[in-house]
């Protein structure tokens, strides 16, 4: 979900490769989806093997992100985090009517079970990492315990139908 709607008066939306120089002092809002689910990506193949221990990179990395950010803007105050409201009504109603047409994850669980049945472990991994979005809830709770506990803002967007 993007919230280049908002408009140039709001905020400038940035699509292209910016210095983190630039945002000194300035409040930066980073709607961090797509960091989070590459974040997640790293440890999703630990997550489906029952017999890997959970690295938890994921936390390493989106804390390392937002660490980098309040150093960049002057502090934490200055970065709001926005978290897609996906798991939360009423957005995820919203998902649900859209549909999917991409494999059942069933069907990918299944597959990269079988390879790793078959010792088939980077093929494997290719098929887990089809798993990696979206990432689990868990990742959403930590990243806004994270935030709660390190003072940084956060807002949950949400879709919201039938004004």
């Amino acid at each position: 979900m993007g919230i280049s709607e908002c408009g140039p008066k709001v905020f400038a939306h940035v699509r292209t490769e910016a210095h983190l120089d630039l945002f000194k002092g300035k409040r930066l809002a980073v709607d961090i989806a797509s960091f989070k689910q590459k974040a997640w990506y790293q440890d999703v193949c630990s997550y489906y093997r029952a017999n890997e221990p959970s690295t938890h990179g994921y936390r390493a990395t989106l804390a390392r992100l937002l660490s980098v950010l309040a150093a960049a803007t002057g502090g934490v105050s200055n970065v709001t985090v926005c978290l897609d409201g996906g798991r939360f009504p009423p957005k995820s109603r919203e998902h649900a009517r859209r549909g999917t047409t991409a494999t059942a994850r069933s069907e990918i669980l299944a597959a990269a079970e079988a390879k790793d049945a078959a010792n088939q472990r980077k093929e494997a991994d290719h098929e887990y990492h089809k798993l990696a979005y979206p990432p689990p809830p868990f990742v959403d709770g930590w990243l806004i315990a994270h935030c709660q506990e390190h003072c940084i803002p956060l807002v949950v967007l949400l879709l919201i139908l039938g004004f």
